[in-house]
């Protein structure tokens, strides 16, 4: 990795421009879900956890960004931050049952979030960046997996039309170039993230092509 890091060292800014263009692209795709919410005028059949769980996971992040001093990733999770309460506001609008998609997964988030901003103030600063590292790559994970949760009914019914695509497809491009970038800055944490997130993201990929949307499979 080391080789490979000293041939991407030169275009490290590139590379975080790319990456960063790209998180910010897949962010602004949640806008997506959100017409189709206001189309339907309803939340029905629409998982609260792209919303609630990546608003949670930015602000988290952008802690993790001035840990680090990386300006790059602070301004990829200031715009994930706003557009993700834009939102979650949509979609608590137009849910039929806010108390359990909405304010009880914000109240679990928010104890977290101080748990870890506490945390990280009185960590020593040798570890905290390592430690904190950790926490966020597990959190980040596991909002990507979260679809996959219910894999058994997508394979039952055959129908992945509960995994969002644009934000899957995206994903996974944004996924390469974090880890080309990580490799670059030889952070361990963001390539091993980006690496098991791509590979989160080819799975859902995968899903959806084998398994798409009733409508689709009606015309064949």
């Amino acid at each position: 990795m080391e080789n490979l890091s000293a041939i991407l060292e030169p275009y490290q800014q590139t590379l975080g421009w790319l990456a960063s263009t790209a998180a910010v692209v897949q962010y602004f795709s949640g806008a997506v879900l959100c017409k189709d919410i206001y189309y339907n005028q309803s939340t029905y059949g629409i998982s609260p956890t792209p919303f609630v769980g990546g608003l949670i996971t930015a602000i988290i992040m952008l802690k993790y960004a001035l840990l680090l001093h990386n300006y790059t990733l602070l301004t990829v999770y200031t715009v994930s931050t706003t557009l993700h309460a834009l939102y979650t506001m949509v979609y608590n609008y137009y849910s039929c049952d806010k108390v359990n998609d909405v304010y009880k997964p914000l109240s679990y988030g928010c104890a977290v979030i101080t748990a870890l901003y506490s945390y990280a103030s009185w960590e020593d600063p040798k570890v905290v960046q390592a430690r904190f590292g950790f926490i966020v790559t597990f959190l980040i994970l596991a909002l990507i997996s979260s679809p996959l949760l219910e894999l058994h009914e997508i394979i039952a019914t055959k129908d992945a039309s509960r995994i969002p695509v644009p934000v899957t497809l995206i994903g996974s491009i944004g996924s390469i170039f974090w880890i080309l970038y990580g490799i670059s800055l030889r952070d361990t944490y963001m390539v091993v993230q980006n690496v098991v997130a791509l590979f989160l993201w080819s799975i859902q990929m995968g899903l959806c092509v084998k398994y798409p949307k009733e409508e689709i499979q009606s015309l064949n």
